[in-house]
C-alpha cells in the first residue's frame, strides 16, 4: 500500500512537469533547474508522509526506506520519460546539453569558464606529475573508502558513511582542476590533440568500469550461491539483509567509480608524460 502511495505521489508531480511546466523552459538550463526543483518537491512530499516513520519499502529483492525507494522510483520512471520528451522537443535543446557532455549553445558562461581553466596557472601546483599521481592514488582510495565506510556505519556510529563521499566529490574537482577540465570539455572547445587523449581516455575508464561492474556481478553471484535458499514449486527463493548503509556501500561503489574515473584516467595518463 504505501508503495503504491508513493508511486502515485511520483507519477503526479512528473505528470504537472512533463505537461504543465517543462514545455515552458526556454533554454537548457532553465529546463535543469526546473527538473532539480520538481525532484526535491517530489522527494520532499513523499518525506512528509513517511520521514521517521521506519516503514520498509518492498523493492523486489530488499526492502529500504521511504528515501532510497523514491530515488530508485524516480530514475527507473524518469529516464524513459526524459529520453522521449527531449526527442519532442528540440528546441529545448538535447540530452547531451542537458547533462553537461555537450555545451548549452545560449550559453556563454560555459565558454568563458572552460578558457578560464585551460589558461590558469595558479593551480599549476595540481598539475606536476608528483601531484597528479598523489590525486589519483587518493581518488582510488575515496572509491573503496566510502562504499567500506557506508557498509560498517551501522555497527560503527550510523551516518558516518556521508563522511566518505565528501572525498570523492572534493577530489573529483582537483583532478577537473589538473587536468584543465579535458576529460570533461564539450568538443568544441578542444583542439585535435585533446579530443584523441579525451576519447582514449573513455575507452581505458569504460575497460575499468566494465571491470568493476563485473565484478561486481562476480561477487553477487558468488553471495547468492554461498547462501541458503527455500525451494517451492521448483522455484529457489533467496532472501537477503542488508542494512541501509550496505544498500549505500554498493550505490556509491558504483557512483564513485563512475564520477571518478575518467579524470583518474586522464591525469594518470598526463603525469606518465602524455601531455595536452
Amino acid at each position: 500500500m504505501n508503495e503504491l502511495i508513493t508511486i502515485s505521489i511520483v507519477l503526479g508531480f512528473m505528470a504537472v512537469g512533463y505537461l504543465l511546466i517543462y514545455p515552458r523552459a526556454k533554454s537548457v538550463t532553465g529546463l535543469r533547474w526546473m527538473d532539480a526543483t520538481l525532484g526535491l518537491l517530489t522527494i520532499g512530499a513523499v518525506g512528509a508522509i513517511y520521514f521517521n516513520s521506519g516503514i520498509e519499502f518492498n523493492l523486489l529483492f530488499f526492502k529500504t526506506n521511504w528515501f532510497i525507494f523514491t530515488l530508485i522510483l524516480i530514475v527507473i520512471l524518469e529516464t524513459p520519460l526524459w529520453y522521449f520528451y527531449m526527442k519532442s522537443h528540440p528546441e529545448q535543446g538535447t540530452i547531451a546539453q542537458l547533462y553537461g557532455m555537450a555545451s548549452d549553445p545560449k550559453s556563454k558562461k560555459v565558454a568563458k569558464n572552460i578558457d578560464a581553466v585551460m589558461h590558469d596557472t595558479k593551480w599549476d601546483v595540481i598539475r606536476t606529475a608528483r601531484a597528479q599521481k598523489i590525486l589519483v592514488v587518493l581518488g582510488v582510495a575515496s572509491i573503496f573508502g566510502a562504499p567500506a565506510l557506508f557498509w560498517f556505519e551501522d555497527f560503527i556510529k550510523p551516518g558516518i558513511g556521508i563522511l566518505g563521499v565528501i572525498p570523492i566529490f572534493l577530489i573529483w574537482w582537483l583532478l577537473r582542476i589538473s587536468v584543465r577540465l579535458v576529460a570533461d570539455a564539450p568538443d568544441e572547445y578542444l583542439d585535435e590533440l585533446q579530443l584523441k587523449h579525451r576519447d582514449r581516455t573513455y575507452l581505458h575508464s569504460f575497460r575499468i568500469l566494465a571491470a568493476l561492474v563485473s565484478a561486481l556481478a562476480v561477487g553477487l553471484m558468488i553471495f547468492v550461491i554461498s547462501m541458503d535458499y527455500v525451494s517451492i514449486d521448483s522455484v529457489d527463493y533467496y532472501e537477503f539483509s542488508l542494512t541501509f548503509g550496505q544498500v549505500n556501500a554498493v550505490i556509491w561503489a558504483i557512483l564513485g567509480s563512475v564520477i571518478l574515473v575518467p579524470n583518474l584516467v586522464m591525469a594518470w595518463s598526463q603525469s606518465k608524460g602524455v601531455r595536452v
